[in-house]
């Protein structure tokens, strides 16, 4: 696949995503039962269904990491992935959310992160892989940060915003690397389901920075632990340059 070609598909996922969001905004006032919450869910079902219909009809799910068969060796390159986990972790779970709103958590975060997982790890990845193992880290990474300027369309802070973009195209080298190492996305998901649900359900989480902390804390945070993870992320994209234009793991599935 051409450059320009693999650029227009990702500008149509974008795309698709904005159109999806903006037609769930205008259905809403139908349902006004259904929570916020409930709404992202909803939408991340939608996009996370199309996405497999889509990989499944065209018969690519093996060159989009849809396979069992996973390199657990990589699991180490997620460490500060897992220490922020952990660090989140000692504040406690949220007692204080109702079950059912925990419950649609928990399937947001489950059909949210195999979405996310399946489009810039599975899709991405596959129509990128003709440039270098570097560039296809890279284009995941910013692609997968830039997912996150859609929330300037919401009321959160644009300082925030560009701060989680800036955390998470950090978190999108480590995942961009793991994944160039593996023939499976069957452990980033993983990873991604842990890290979102510990993030989205403890005191010290998503949620209460969102909600009850000051918009400097929030920002100076998420760039203090951005910058961590992005001197891991640039040995690890120093490291790809190394190994050459084609991932080892990546060269042994078909890409036809």
């Amino acid at each position: 696949m051409t450059i320009k070609k693999a650029g227009l598909c990702l500008f149509s996922l974008y795309l698709a995503i904005f159109l999806l969001g903006e037609a769930l905004v205008l259905v809403k006032p139908f349902f006004e039962p259904i929570t916020q919450l409930g709404f992202m869910t909803i939408n991340k079902s939608i996009l996370t269904a199309g996405l497999l219909i889509f990989v499944y009809s065209l018969k690519i799910q093996r060159q989009c990491g849809l396979v069992f068969k996973a390199n657990w060796r990589t699991l180490p390159l997620y460490w500060p992935i897992a220490l922020i986990a952990g660090l989140t972790l000692t504040a406690g779970i949220n007692t204080d959310t109702s079950g059912s709103t925990m419950a649609i958590l928990l399937l947001m975060v489950l059909v949210g992160s195999f979405g996310e997982e399946l489009m810039f790890r599975g899709l991405v990845f596959h129509w990128f892989r003709d440039l270098s193992v570097r560039k296809q880290i890279l284009i995941s990474a910013f692609a997968f940060g830039g997912l996150h300027l859609l929330g300037l369309l919401t009321e959160i802070n644009p300082a925030i915003i560009f701060s989680q973009v800036y955390l998470a195209a950090s978190f999108g080298v480590i995942f961009g690397y793991a994944r160039s190492q593996d023939y499976s996305i069957m452990i980033p998901i993983m990873v991604h389901i842990i890290f979102n649900a510990i993030t989205l359900g403890s005191q010290g989480g998503v949620v209460e920075a969102a909600t009850t902390a000051p918009a400097e804390q929030v920002v100076v945070s998420l760039l203090a632990v951005g910058t961590i993870t992005w001197a891991w992320g640039g040995y690890l994209l120093w490291k790809s340059g190394r190994a050459g234009n084609i991932a080892p793991a990546q060269s042994t599935i078909s890409t036809a």
